[in-house]
C-alpha cells in the first residue's frame, strides 16, 4: 500500500486555529454537560457557539435545552450566564433560583449569583453566599478572588486570614493567595509576616506589581517608625555620633 507523502509546508489558517482554541476554552470553562440526550446535543452546540462568540445563538440553544431538561443544573447555569451577558438579569436570577432550589450547594450557581448580588449592591448577601461555598469545601481561586475584597471591606481581617491561610496551604503555588493573606496580616499588625507573604508572591510571580507596591509601602512605614523613634533622642542632644572631620 503506497504511503501518503507529508506536506510540511501546509499549515492550518490562523482563523481555524483561533476557533479551535476558543472551542477548547469554552469546553474547559463550561459546567458538566446534561445527561438528557437531546438536551446534551443542544448544550454542546450552545457551548460551541459561545466559544465562537455567537452569544445570541448560544442563548437561544440553551433556552431550547432548558425546555427539554427544565431541572438540569448545568443547562440552567449556562443559560443564566448567557442571560447576564445579554443584560436580562431577571431571567438570570430566575434560572439560578431554579438551580439552587434543587441544589442549594451548587458552586457554579452560587458563584454567578454572588456576582449578580455584588453588581446589584448587595455585598453582604454575596459575602454570606461565598462563605457558604468556602465552608462546603467547594471554593476555588475564583471564589477566593471575590471573597478577598469583601472581607477587607467588612473589616473581617482575622476571619480573612484564617480562610486564606488555609487556602494558601492547600494551593501553595498561587501568588494571589499569598498576597491576599498578607493583606490581612498587615491589617492585623503582623507586618514582618505580611512582608514575607508579599515576597513569596513575587517569587512565584515576579510581574505581580501590586504585591511589590504593598511590600514597598510596608518597608516605608517601618522606616518612618524608626525615624520617629530616633527623633526624640536627637532633639535631646543624644543623637547620632558626629561625622568625622576631614583633614584639610
Amino acid at each position: 500500500m503506497p504511503r501518503l507523502k507529508s506536506r510540511p509546508g501546509r499549515r492550518l489558517p490562523r482563523a481555524v486555529l483561533a476557533a479551535v482554541a476558543a472551542l477548547l476554552a469554552a469546553a474547559c470553562a463550561s459546567p458538566p454537560p446534561p445527561a438528557d440526550h437531546e438536551a446534551l446535543s443542544l448544550f454542546l452546540k450552545a457551548r460551541v457557539a459561545w466559544g465562537l462568540g455567537e452569544r445570541e445563538r448560544s442563548r437561544a440553544l440553551l433556552q431550547e435545552a432548558a425546555r427539554c431538561a427544565p431541572l438540569n443544573a448545568s443547562v440552567l447555569v449556562a443559560l443564566a450566564q448567557a442571560d447576564e451577558v445579554a443584560g436580562d438579569d431577571a431571567a438570570a436570577y430566575g434560572a439560578l433560583s431554579q438551580v439552587l432550589a434543587a441544589h442549594p450547594s451548587d458552586r457554579a450557581a452560587n458563584l454567578l449569583l454572588a456576582r449578580l448580588e455584588l453588581r446589584d449592591r448587595s455585598p453582604q448577601q454575596a459575602l454570606d453566599r461565598l462563605l457558604g461555598v468556602e465552608a462546603a469545601g467547594d471554593a476555588d481561586l475564583e471564589v477566593y478572588e471575590l471573597l478577598h475584597p469583601l472581607l477587607l471591606c467588612f473589616g473581617e481581617a482575622a476571619h480573612g486570614f484564617e480562610l486564606f491561610e488555609r487556602a494558601r496551604t492547600r494551593l501553595p503555588d498561587h501568588a494571589y493567595l499569598h498576597e491576599a493573606c498578607s493583606d490581612f496580616l498587615a491589617l492585623l499588625g503582623r507586618q514582618e509576616e505580611a512582608l514575607q507573604g508579599y515576597r513569596r508572591a513575587l517569587a512565584l510571580d515576579p510581574s505581580r506589581r501590586s504585591a511589590e507596591l504593598k511590600a514597598a509601602r510596608l518597608l516605608e512605614q517601618q522606616g518612618d517608625r524608626a525615624l520617629r523613634r530616633i527623633a526624640p533622642a536627637v532633639g535631646a542632644g543624644v543623637g547620632l555620633p558626629a561625622a568625622p572631620r576631614v583633614a584639610e
